[in-house]
């Protein structure tokens, strides 16, 4: 290579794997100018005209060596291959040495200079250089400027969700601080700022400890409720991120004493009746298209308060504290009428839509749930926007949208959740994401890939503990994907992922109670799927003291569903009225649903009822028709699991009437959809095993859901 092409490489080096063209040039010419004349690291070169004409020749005789590539971008350029890089590097530490700080402060000024485009990348590269270059940085710059620069650097880091790059930028930062003496007394707002910043990333990194000596600094010299209001926030997020769910709970409390809010120490009904009328009567007034209208708050300890209200109404639910998630949603409600919107005032709203509809009051509740989406893009919080949809998909707006609609609003808010970092959120929207994906009769496979690509995130961020609302899910999916030897085994949630005691065991020491119920849920679909009644009989015995915990979840129906046709196959075995009783029971509450329209229950009352017709055989050529109508709703609802359940069901009913061939015919519908439609090796193997039992004991008596029926010869040989 020409001497001019190598040194222009050598430079490029410096720079990085990709580089662009005019930072180049601007580097060369300041390189040259100090050769030439000797003059400071510091002073800005003439405009060279020469300098652009001689890196471009430089570059593209460079390219047609192969040592560098045109980048798409235009203007940029990258090396070949990551070991000619690292050649350019090893001779550039031979030949250089200890000038080497020289070329990265040089480039340090370049992107300094030009700190303000692109949106914090070049502050970002800046302070690489300049950390590189430190001592001549301070000398010309002082140490503040560094810490400064650092500080931009972790801000353009942490909004591209890049948490590792931030916390080196921080740590950087402070310990500039603190090698050259500047005290809180000197730079107080600097030394705010990167504590604040370093404490939230530290959360996130799972570095607890470190967070809690930060956020105690912070406290001890902020002067003022402003300056503390992050880390206090800090504090209740620590709790919650290592699932101190109570801890958290009471964390906030303090932070309203300290933000000089009163919050009661244990609310009662009277506590809420009174908020409830004040926030009634204050909406009297107030349109949607007038709260839409209310002002922005801009006074940081307000919004605080909004924010740690919005948790504790939050987190009260996983406690099972009722009164106080509907207390502190009518207390944010009461705040934003009053005094304005803020960033989490969507989540407010759309807490108070869910208080309405454990009310009764469904269409107040859709009506609210619809404007807290609507205040949510209007004041544009990542983190709020995220909260709202995960609440209003568990708790509102499925009882006016089928359940598989609300997939991909959990897919978009986990997202949204870990790029500010808000890994308990993301949590709880990645396992509704799962769960709804399971109810509505998402395929199995791919469900599988999701979980584990969830845990991988979980993991990339050391906060595996956060991934316990995952693993239930994925253990139900493998279990319904895998085959079994005993098929008992399959209705246990034990197995690579869980084991179910011990997740019990957690549940009731952590005290989540709706994750208990869910686990208790996913138990009762193994168990129905796979005939244990008695071990369904169990399961809904427990889960009948907290079933009033998630009688506005999206769970409701599936809930509902599986109860009633496991009561009505506990009556076709043991011909207790009892049983028949329940099962009608659950029908009704789907049934009663039919009022509001709701999309979700219609499907499911359809093939209860074509259930409970099998029950009496003079009712067959009706059951064949309510089978057909059953089939087409789940089908036409997408709830493809359902539609293969009733095939499967219809073929047993038809083998206890003797209708072989017709049997045969719901068998292979139902082993078609599990397989192809729904992914459930599990199912598909089980139905095939009996099957064949089926057709090997219709040679004599046999007791077939409870009934005893005769097989002839001949239909034997016919099948």
């Amino acid at each position: 290579l020409a001497p001019t092409v190598l040194k222009t490489l050598m430079v490029a080096a410096f720079l990085g794997f990709s580089f662009e063209e005019r930072i180049l040039v601007n580097v060369m010419m300041r390189l040259e100018h100090q050769r030439r004349q000797g003059s400071p690291l510091s002073a800005r070169p003439k405009q060279d005209a020469n300098a652009p004409t001689m890196v471009n020749k430089a570059l593209n005789q460079a390219v047609r060596e192969g040592i560098v590539e045109v980048s798409t971008t235009p203007g940029h350029y990258l090396f070949s291959h990551d070991k000619l890089l690292s050649s350019f590097c090893t001779r550039n530490q031979d030949e250089h040495g200890a000038e080497a700080s020289g070329v990265h402060f040089v480039i340090a000024q370049c992107y300094v200079d030009l700190k303000g485009v692109n949106d914090g990348e070049y502050a970002y590269r800046a302070a690489q250089h300049a950390n590189e270059a430190a001592s001549l940085f301070e000398i010309h710059y002082g140490a503040s400027a560094l810490v400064g620069l650092n500080l931009e650097a972790a801000d353009y880091c942490m909004k591209r969700s890049v948490f590792y790059a931030a916390a080196e930028h921080l740590r950087e930062g402070v310990e500039l601080l603190a090698r050259n003496g500047t005290s809180w007394e000197k730079n107080y707002e600097l030394c705010l700022m990167i504590h604040d910043n370093l404490a939230e990333v530290e959360m996130i990194l799972g570095n607890f400890k470190a967070c809690r000596t930060l956020t105690t600094e912070v406290l001890y010299h902020g002067k003022s409720q402003e300056a503390k209001v992050k880390a206090l926030w800090n504090q209740i997020s620590v709790k919650l991120a290592e699932n101190q769910v109570a801890g958290s709970i009471q964390a906030g409390r303090e932070a309203l004493k300290d933000l000089d809010v009163s919050f009661p120490v244990k609310v009662n009904v009277i506590h809420v009746m009174r908020k409830l009328f004040r926030v009634k009567r204050m909406l009297r007034t107030k349109s949607d298209d007038r709260i839409l209208k209310l002002p922005m708050l801009n006074d940081t300890c307000k919004i605080a308060i909004h924010r740690v209200l919005v948790h504790i109404a939050v987190m009260s639910i996983m406690e099972d504290q009722e009164a106080c998630t509907v207390y502190a949603a009518l207390m944010l409600m009461e705040k934003t009428l009053a005094e304005g919107l803020s960033q989490f005032s969507s989540t407010g709203i759309a807490i108070y839509a869910l208080a309405e509809a454990s009310l009764g009051n469904i269409e107040r509740a859709y009506r609210y749930g619809q404007l807290a989406l609507t205040v949510a893009k209007t004041v544009k919080c990542v983190e709020s926007e995220s909260a709202t949809v995960s609440l209003l998909g568990i708790a509102v707006l499925h009882w006016k949208q089928p359940v598989g609609g609300l997939v991909e609003p959990f897919s978009r808010a986990f997202s949204s959740c870990f790029s500010v970092g808000n890994l308990w959120y993301g949590s709880v929207a990645n396992a509704n994401n799962l769960f709804a994906s399971l109810v509505s009769g998402g395929n199995l496979i791919e469900l599988e890939g999701k979980a584990r690509y969830y845990l991988a995130r979980f993991k990339e961020y050391n906060q595996e503990q956060l991934a316990f609302w995952t693993l239930p899910i994925l253990q139900c999916v493998l279990n319904l994907t895998m085959s079994f030897d005993n098929w008992r085994d399959a209705t246990t949630l034990t197995g690579d992922v869980i084991v179910e005691n011990d997740f019990f065991h957690f549940c009731d020491q952590s005290h989540y109670i709706p994750l208990k119920y869910t686990v208790l849920l996913l138990k009762l679909i193994l168990a129905y799927h796979f005939r244990y009644y008695d071990v369904a009989e169990q399961v809904l015995q427990q889960m009948t003291s907290s079933a009033k915990v998630m009688r506005m979840h999206y769970v409701f129906y599936t809930y509902h569903f599986f109860a009633g046709m496991s009561y009505i196959a506990l009556f076709r075995e043991k011909r207790k009225k009892i049983y028949l009783k329940k099962a009608r029971y659950h029908k009704k509450q789907l049934q009663n649903l039919r009022v509001i329209k709701c999309p979700n229950s219609e499907p499911l009352v359809q093939v209860l009822l074509a259930e409970e017709l099998s029950l009496t055989s003079s009712y067959l050529l009706r059951y064949e028709t309510a089978v057909a109508t059953a089939a087409e709703a789940c089908t036409q609802a997408n709830l493809m699991q359902h539609a293969a359940l009733v095939y499967e069901r219809a073929g047993f009913v038809h083998a206890e009437h003797k209708q072989v061939k017709k049997a045969e015919e719901c068998f292979d519908r139902a082993m078609s959809l599990y397989d192809e439609e729904w992914g459930s090796k599990a199912k598909y193997d089980w139905l095939s095993q009996e099957r064949q039992t089926l057709l090997k004991c219709s040679q004599q008596p046999t007791r077939m859901w409870g009934l005893r029926i005769e097989v002839p010869q001949t239909q034997t040989q016919t099948a």
